[in-house]
């Protein structure tokens, strides 16, 4: 595509024939492939939420195409290269500039034994959230990105993406360090409605030591904060690995296929109904385990 006569969205200069010119690949305005970096995102990066595309003066055809970077293509070397095509997945040239899924990407480059198009078949929701994560965590090092789900709701986060391990870990941790202050409140209600769940020698046990179990009770609201905070900063982290563990995985055994890929992958929202009964369980045999200890407890000290 020939820019000549356009503007640098950034600099406002007019581009002649000579003029090294990237696209943004999200709303198609032109800009010096100088200015572009020196910005580090698009000009008119603010139009990007009302989706409104750059729209040419000289000439109205429009057309996205993806910045230069170092793993990025621009229309001189796509133009080049006509005859691109990914038997496997079915990657045409037009597929990989205009796609969402890629963000301009080079979908056949590696992020750490998967390409790029594979980790996205494998995410399949959301790689617009994903992808730049992941390849910014293969490129720089990076190991920390904010993810809230995973700060606010852990056990979800993982059985969501099918990191059962990590949900049936998140899951455990999050029910211990409950624990203390589910004794509290069960006592509390135990002496306002009149019933007693433990028998009287862990009521008193507990009543006399209710100022130390409140003290524990709040350590471990601390420890559980700190480790959802761990969770929130490197859930995403978490979440590349297992991908790039699971394509490895079906690779060796001779799978790579994008449908096969893909029905591995993605989300499942029925997980988080299975967390619920599993959290259920857990506390179920956590009540009866403390239950068990504390009437140890109260007999030895009695």
């Amino acid at each position: 595509m020939n820019y000549t006569g356009e503007k640098c969205v950034v600099c406002n200069n007019v581009f002649d024939d000579e003029s090294d010119v990237v696209v943004c690949p999200e709303c198609g305005a032109p800009h010096h492939r100088e200015c572009y970096k020196k910005e580090n995102r698009c000009g008119l990066y603010e139009n990007h939420a009302g989706k409104i595309k750059w729209e040419r003066s000289v000439n109205k055809t429009v057309i996205i195409e993806a910045p230069k970077t170092e793993n990025h293509y621009t229309e001189s070397e796509t133009n080049a290269e006509n005859d691109f095509h990914d038997e496997r997945f079915n990657i045409t040239e037009d597929e990989y500039l205009f796609s969402e899924k890629y963000l301009g990407y080079n979908p056949n480059e590696d992020i750490g034994g998967a390409t790029l198009k594979e980790a996205a078949a494998f995410v399949k929701s959301n790689t617009m959230y994903y992808i730049p994560i992941f390849k910014k965590m293969k490129d720089m090092g990076i190991k920390m990105s904010f993810n809230i789900l995973s700060l606010l709701f852990p056990p979800f986060f993982f059985a969501n993406r099918r990191m059962w391990g990590w949900a049936l870990l998140s899951s455990a941790i999050s029910v211990i360090l409950s624990m203390p202050a589910a004794l509290m409140m069960i006592i509390d209600d135990n002496l306002q409605n009149g019933y007693q769940m433990f028998t009287e020698n862990v009521m008193n046990f507990i009543l006399s030591n209710k100022t130390e179990l409140a003290f524990v009770s709040n350590i471990c609201n601390f420890v559980d904060l700190g480790i959802r905070l761990l969770f929130c900063f490197l859930g995403n982290r978490i979440y590349y690995h297992f991908v790039i563990k699971s394509i490895k995985s079906m690779k060796s055994r001779g799978i790579s296929d994008k449908d096969t890929i893909s029905s591995a992958g993605g989300v499942k929202p029925l997980s988080m109904i299975a967390v619920i009964a599993i959290n259920f369980v857990f506390i179920m045999a956590a009540l009866f385990i403390m239950s068990f200890m504390l009437e140890f407890t109260a007999m030895f000290l009695r």
